[in-house]
């Protein structure tokens, strides 16, 4: 009779294996696996809704992706001090595009034509987004706020505490994502961002 191993060894034996192969992958290939999780986690951890929600948004793809890449460029802010970041921060951006263009593919009512149009206009807005968001983040609220503004509200008018809830809310995740250990984030794309109501609910108490 053929003993089979308990699923507790079954288990201990195939996180053994894991650890083997991760061992022998390079730091830029753990980085290219930690970039695509990481992204998943953007993708599908956010509550999109929530945002669109509180934040007065079109429940749009341009919406969800205006979203998603400040997620993106959060992690990236994370992840390119270290050393294999560079590398983290292309993949998951590539990441990042294949699911747009793979999104935009089950979009039938939009025709191709448009789409291609679509998809290098949001190229270039993603382009911008990210300089306005490096430099915003280095400087003061006011900035940072100048970027959102411009970004994800199209500079319409606007409740202005609406647009100082998103600053708030950019401010504290890139402090608390900058107090997770960022290797994790980096090779095994360990991030975990806080809940939009949390955040609110902090604000509303200073």
């Amino acid at each position: 009779m053929i003993n089979f191993s308990t699923s507790t060894e079954l288990n201990g034996a195939i996180a053994s294996v894991k650890k083997k192969l991760s061992d022998f992958m390079s730091a830029s290939s753990k980085a290219k696996l930690g970039a695509c999780i990481a992204y998943e986690k953007c993708a599908d951890t956010i509550d999109y809704p929530e945002f669109f929600k509180y934040f007065d948004l079109p429940d749009t793809f341009q919406s969800w992706f205006l979203i998603v890449q400040l997620h993106v460029w959060m992690c990236t802010l994370i992840a390119i001090t270290e050393k294999s970041g560079l590398v983290f921060r292309t993949h998951i951006v590539d990441a990042m595009w294949v699911d747009v263009e793979t999104r935009l593919g089950h979009l039938k009512e939009v025709r191709r034509s448009y789409r291609k149009q679509f998809l290098a206009e949001i190229t270039d807005q993603f382009r911008a987004s990210q300089i306005a968001y490096d430099e915003g983040v280095l400087c003061d609220d006011t900035v940072l706020a100048s970027a959102v503004w411009r970004t994800i509200f199209g500079f319409r008018n606007m409740d202005p505490r609406v647009l100082e809830a998103m600053v708030f809310y950019i401010r504290k995740q890139i402090d608390h994502l900058d107090h997770q250990n960022s290797e994790e984030i980096l090779f095994k794309g360990a991030v975990e961002f806080l809940p939009l109501k949390s955040v609110i609910d902090k604000m509303n108490t200073l």
